[in-house]
């Protein structure tokens, strides 16, 4: 059975000394007495107390004093401060202090009684909830072991994953094959020289490797036509970006991803779809994205035309910055050299024709 709580009441008139003790130990209370500050301090220098009560006039140290003391000492014990001072001031700066509670003398025997179990219930709870933090700390920290050595294999399997997914859509799209590798690498080269790192920088990344996600769910007569898409067909088509969104989104790390996703085939004039949002609206990274993809859709080969050369892209990026696209994006696209962006065009692009060779004009990608 555990030990009832020890309470050490300090006051130095001591017949309330005496009454206060009689009547603590008649609650089930273990009590020790204290006639002043200095006496009481050097009681709680000698002993734990789970509670304590103390005058506020007493000679030398005061009560104030001692509740100051009592609580740098231990802040969990809770101080109940009685006083003869009718002052709200003093009341104030006492609770201030970190005092449970104020009682003024002469003081009711019951009420004092429910200020103290509330204190010592107060107290339970505060050490329960600070046992619990332990806890949880020693048990995070275990985690934090496991999870480190299960790192590893689990992005492994993660990159693994999104691979796979990416080759599903390029494997049955085959106009598009290998395109979402290319618009990935063009939209981190765009995304680090406007400063972005981090998740922020992984994010666009993902997004844009698999931007068209969605697709997956487009039927296949429709995805797969030869010939122009009927306005009803458009509608099938315009879906794939809520469709891609709704198949990352619940999957954590692929959260921030989804948001390019879902958001790549807007517009910065509100003219896109599927939700017709404009400007700043727009997440950053499907803004980026919007560039980057209009570098790879422009300069790659499809079955429908051959790759346009470099300057072509940059022409009608800056002829749709404000338009189409984010003009601050736009800007950084031509800050950068373009040197930079062809070293990437040929680093994952080998399959590319030359582009010299072109004599038609730029289909419509935008």
């Amino acid at each position: 059975m555990p030990e009832s709580p020890r309470l050490l009441v300090v006051d130095d008139e001591h017949q309330i000394a005496d009454l206060l003790h009689r009547f603590l130990e008649s609650q089930g209370y273990r009590v020790s007495l204290a006639f002043d500050g200095d006496e009481g301090l050097q009681a709680l220098a000698k002993a734990r107390f789970d509670l304590v009560l103390t005058d506020i006039q007493m000679p030398g140290r005061d009560g104030l004093s001692l509740l100051e003391a009592a609580r740098e000492r231990d802040p969990v014990t809770p101080v109940i401060v009685i006083t003869s001072q009718n002052s709200v001031e003093t009341a104030v700066r006492a609770m201030r202090m970190g005092a449970a509670d104020y009682i003024m003398k002469p003081f009711n025997l019951d009420a004092l009684s429910i200020s103290v179990e509330r204190a010592l219930e107060h107290r339970d709870l505060v050490l329960a909830n600070l046992r619990h933090q332990e806890e949880l700390e020693l048990a995070v920290e275990e985690k934090t072991r496991m999870l480190r050595l299960a790192l590893s294999e689990v992005q492994g399997t993660f990159n693994a994953t999104v691979e796979a997914m990416v080759g599903s859509i390029e494997a049955r799209d085959c106009e598009t094959q290998h395109h979402c590798r290319r618009a990935r690498e063009y939209a981190l080269l765009l995304a680090q020289r406007m400063g972005l790192k981090g998740r922020e920088l992984r994010d666009v990344g993902w997004g844009s490797l698999l931007h068209d996600v969605g697709k997956i769910g487009v039927p296949d007569h429709i995805l797969l036509k030869p010939g122009p898409l009927t306005p009803e067909e458009w509608v099938e088509m315009r879906k794939h970006p809520i469709i891609g969104y709704r198949l990352l989104a619940p999957i954590r790390f692929l959260q921030g991803a989804a948001q390019v996703v879902l958001h790549h085939h807007e517009r910065w004039d509100g003219s896109g779809y599927p939700y017709g949002k404009a400007g700043e609206d727009i997440p950053l990274g499907a803004r980026i994205f919007m560039v980057a993809d209009a570098v790879e859709s422009i300069t790659s080969r499809r079955p429908y035309k051959r790759a346009l050369p470099f300057a072509t892209a940059e022409e009608e990026i800056l002829r749709c910055a404000g338009t189409h696209f984010d003009p601050r994006v736009v800007e950084v696209f031509r800050e950068i050299p373009r040197e930079d962006w062809i070293a990437v065009r040929e680093k994952y692009m080998p399959e590319l024709e030359d582009s010299h060779t072109m004599a038609f004009e730029v289909p419509a990608v935008l």
